[in-house]
């Protein structure tokens, strides 16, 4: 039989050496196969009985015993034996053993933590988005032309509330497109006050160094500082009217 040209996974690889879009199906996959955390990576719309996880407050486990940290302490100064050097070597390597194993239980909990951070993000960003799309949905238009009572579509009333209505809607799209034109005119006459602010600062520039120059004309021919020109003041910044 032909060899499949699938290729196997090697399980003892380095995770870190995963590409992001690897790590990305994963945690699609993982996340995809959990009735609680399903709905983050569907495209079904997002509801206000969406389940959201408690957080979960982790301790290391307390069969992990806490290292003598007395051990820490600079001991007594004065001659030790062999014996008791060789006790305390012991007790030492006890209590780094102790340490690493409670590092390693801490670096889980805090893996866990983040993983916890990493969802309550995403479950607040799909909120968020479900928020966002609620609240600028366009509004429908739904005219009413009728109060429940029978109409005739020939009749005066009935056209002139179609007039009405008509009427309405051009008005609504012309001052919508009013507003739209004031605020491009606002736009590009503050992009003009801009420009012209650039070039006050810039002709600000050019005054004060031909008066920093002209000073120095007047330094070097010993003129008394009283006679000199006074410094240019920039002027004010240009506003709408």
């Amino acid at each position: 039989p032909s060899s499949s040209s699938r290729r196997v996974r090697d399980e003892d690889i380095n995770p870190t050496l995963c590409t992001p879009t690897k790590r990305r199906r994963f945690l699609h996959n993982a996340l995809s196969s959990t009735s609680s955390g399903s709905f983050l990576v569907s495209s079904s719309p997002y509801k206000a009985d969406t389940a959201i996880l408690d957080p979960i407050l982790e301790l290391p486990p307390s069969r992990i015993p806490q290292p003598n940290w007395s051990l820490a302490q600079t001991p007594e100064k004065g001659w030790r034996s062999r014996e008791t050097l060789e006790h305390d070597n012991t007790l030492l390597r006890e209590a780094l053993e102790q340490s690493r194993s409670q590092v390693n239980a801490q670096g889980v909990v805090i893996e866990r933590t983040h993983a916890q951070l990493v969802y309550q993000n995403m479950h607040l960003r799909r909120q968020n988005f479900a928020l966002n799309a609620k609240e600028n949905q366009k509004k429908a238009d739904r005219t009413q032309l009728f109060d429940g009572e029978g109409q005739i579509f020939s009749s005066d009333n009935f056209i002139h509330k179609i007039d009405a209505i008509a009427a309405a809607t051009q008005a609504t799209a012309a001052e919508k497109s009013q507003r739209a034109n004031e605020r491009r005119s606002r736009k590009a006459a503050n992009e003009e006050l801009e420009r012209e602010w650039t070039r006050i600062k810039e002709q600000h520039e050019l005054d004060v160094k031909a008066w920093e120059d002209e000073c120095d004309v007047y330094a070097n021919n010993d003129i008394p500082k009283r006679e000199w020109p006074k410094k240019p003041v920039r002027p004010l910044k240009p506003k709408l009217s």
